[in-house]
């Protein structure tokens, strides 16, 4: 991006690795990709999984599989960090964005050198969800099917596209809060990512997972 674009800026979002784990499990097995439904298992899984074990077949790449990684933020805005000049960065907090939407917008805003356009009311978006029907979830994100569906897209436009999308998606999801970690999981949690929120303490000077 650096090269095609050396004016570009970056806008970072994060929130609570342990969060971001057990967020990330549900993607993956909405998408057919894991096949453990229950987090806490899928998390005992990662180390076979890193030897290649107990990959699904429909899941093409095992990393998206390793939960610790993927949420392993501080690592990842460290090396973001190595080849990014710092005031290329602005970095969100997801707590900050359920407390003050608005306020994070115009912070948005500035750093992009944008004039505020007046929006003040920010719907609840990417909300934890379930599949009505593992297989009618399963056969839109097949090849043959995408295909279809972005001919139609185009043939339609992108207004259009976007209304459907939204119809589309109620008939295949239903929305779900995410089950409570027990507490002992959770504070296990909290200690794999230790580590990974100092670094985001020495970085950005503030924690992730409150202690």
């Amino acid at each position: 991006i650096s090269d095609d674009c050396p004016d570009a800026r970056y806008i970072v979002c994060v929130r609570p690795q342990d969060e971001l784990a057990v967020a990330w499990h549900m993607q993956m097995y909405n998408a057919g990709y894991d096949d453990i439904r229950d987090f806490a298992q899928a998390w005992q899984a990662i180390g076979d999984r890193r030897q290649g074990r107990r990959i699904p077949q429909k899941c093409l790449e095992p990393r998206l599989l390793d939960y610790e990684a993927i949420a392993s933020l501080g690592f990842q805005v460290e090396r973001l960090f190595s080849v990014m000049p710092r005031d290329k960065v602005h970095i969100v907090y997801l707590s900050d964005i359920k407390e003050d939407a608005v306020q994070v917008y115009l912070e948005c805003l500035k750093y992009l050198k944008l004039d505020d356009n007046g929006r003040r009311v920010f719907e609840s978006a990417n909300a934890a969800f379930v599949n009505r029907s593992n297989y009618m979830s399963q056969l839109v994100r097949k090849p043959f099917v995408r295909k279809h569906i972005n001919a139609f897209n185009s043939l339609v436009g992108p207004r259009v596209a976007s209304r459907l999308k939204k119809h589309v998606k109620q008939g295949l999801y239903k929305s779900m809060a995410r089950e409570p970690l027990r507490e002992d999981f959770k504070q296990q949690l909290r200690a794999v990512f230790y580590d990974d929120d100092q670094i985001l303490m020495e970085k950005l000077g503030r924690v992730l997972i409150q202690q």
